[in-house]
């Protein structure tokens, strides 16, 4: 049925305020499909016919014509088939309630801005978007309980002469000074839910995560000056993601991250990816350029539900055109404040766990301030760990020369949990340096100095 129109969404064009979506009803067409309900991962429990009204063109001739866009409330799904694309100074607000969803088999990122840029060597801004705002509203791919299921699982964007890019997000936005995404539900969905690189100046808050299959908040470099708070619901992969050195698979680009804030997480406690994600390394170019992807002046605050935050070089699965293999990456002057640290069993976790905190890569001047543990440090019952853990968990590729000393290293203020009550924890609880080993040889190992004890 694919091409014929709903007679219930014919309107006049301006019978509302400038805007509103309802003005572009001429534009929606209804369409059948089969859609397919999944009992548990990929089982089958029923295939049934859908008919949805598609309002890609119409949503899309609002953002096209309009500063100020609105989706009001309906009552039933609004579908889109193809991806969005935002302007520089438009704000899209969609009314909470309105669920928008990927139509099955469509398989695309569903909003991102209309200049984003793809880069593989040092990011340049070019013609930024600039004031983007996106709030309210459910977004949901329709995966009906499966990853990726009936057909949508990348979340690719592509340009104009159609190539495609590996955002591999929900909502993407490169290229882009000023971006605000607020009150947003996010259903149902396999790639990531947001997804920001080559930006500036960004509010991220207000995100809820139901039914999550990856991340949640993936920030690729460069990034500069972000605020990323106030997230709640559970995800599949990292609840958030400042990652300046990744995976070409899923990187429209690479670059240093500085001056973001990430408070005020919460996620349910013993779940295995309950945990946030710090990347950094570096990157030599196909041009021969160095690109700078350390980590600096971020800092995580009031965190609860989680066991884990990772700050690793992390080699790529997609090899990139040239690797660095020989230094790891550099993070300086993060703060770890208000965090409170829930324990995961070994058999819900994928590797072995020896910290919450764990720092696989060259540090300097990190501060851990107020760290509350729901569990006793140091305690055979519970894995021995650490609060923190300097060096490399693996070294595939690096000898010992790689990880250069982490220096500075303050720890304010550290309880755990001791029969029922938080008591300080011992020094000797709080960091601990680690080796990585392959048959017995050493192929990897973390070094410290500095470090401090609730010192003024």
């Amino acid at each position: 049925m694919k091409g014929t129109y709903s007679p219930v969404a014919i309107t006049r064009k301006n019978e509302y305020p400038a805007g509103d979506v309802r003005n572009y009803a001429h534009l929606v067409r209804k369409e059948k499909w089969l859609e397919k309900e999944f009992r548990t991962g990929y089982y089958v429990d029923r295939v049934q016919f859908t008919e949805g009204e598609i309002w890609t063109d119409a949503i899309q001739a609002a953002l096209d014509e309009n500063k100020y866009v609105y989706i009001p409330c309906f009552p039933h799904r609004l579908y889109i088939d193809k991806t969005l694309y935002i302007g520089s100074g438009t704000t899209l607000e969609v009314c909470e309630g309105t669920v928008i969803s990927l139509k099955p088999g469509s398989n695309c990122c569903m909003l991102t801005n209309k200049n984003f840029k793809v880069s593989r060597s040092v990011f340049e801004f070019d013609c930024p978007d600039t004031d983007i705002c996106v709030t309210g509203g459910t977004w949901s791919l329709t995966n009906n309980g499966s990853y990726g299921g009936n057909g949508n699982e990348t979340g690719n964007v592509r340009d104009s002469a159609g190539a495609e890019y590996k955002a591999f997000s929900v909502m993407s936005f490169t290229n882009v000074k000023g971006l605000v995404l607020n009150n947003i539900t996010f259903y149902d969905i396999t790639p990531f839910a947001v997804y920001v690189s080559g930006i500036e100046d960004f509010d991220i808050e207000n995100l809820k995560f139901d039914k999550c299959y990856r991340d949640g908040v993936h920030v690729c470099g460069p990034a500069s000056r972000g605020r990323i708070r106030n997230l709640t619901g559970k995800t599949g992969d990292d609840f958030v993601a400042l990652n300046a050195y990744d995976d070409f698979g899923c990187a429209l680009s690479l670059g240093k991250i500085d001056h973001v804030l990430v408070e005020n997480l919460t996620t349910p406690p013993g779940w295995m990816w309950s945990e946030n994600r710090l990347l950094a390394g570096k990157f030599i170019a196909e041009d021969g350029r160095e690109i700078d992807c350390s980590v600096e002046d971020c800092t995580f605050r009031n965190c609860r539900g989680f066991h884990t935050y990772k700050g690793y070089l992390q080699a790529n699965l997609v090899p990139a055109p040239v690797e660095r293999p020989d230094r790891s990456g550099h993070m300086d002057n993060l703060t770890f404040e208000n965090i409170f640290v829930d324990y995961i069993k070994p058999e819900d976790y994928y590797t072995v766990k020896r910290s919450a905190f764990e720092m696989g890569t060259s540090c300097t001047n990190i501060t851990f301030r107020n760290i509350y543990f729901n569990f006793p440090l140091g305690s055979p019952e519970y894995g021995d760990w650490s609060c923190v853990t300097l060096g490399p968990s693996f070294a595939a590729f690096l000898d010992s020369r790689g990880f250069m000393p982490s220096r500075n290293i303050r720890f304010e203020n550290v309880f755990h949990k001791v029969n029922g009550k938080y008591v300080e924890a011992d020094p000797s609880l709080c960091a601990r340096t680690v080796t990585a080993e392959d048959g017995g040889r050493v192929i990897g190992e973390g070094t410290a100095e500095e470090i401090y004890y609730n010192e003024e």
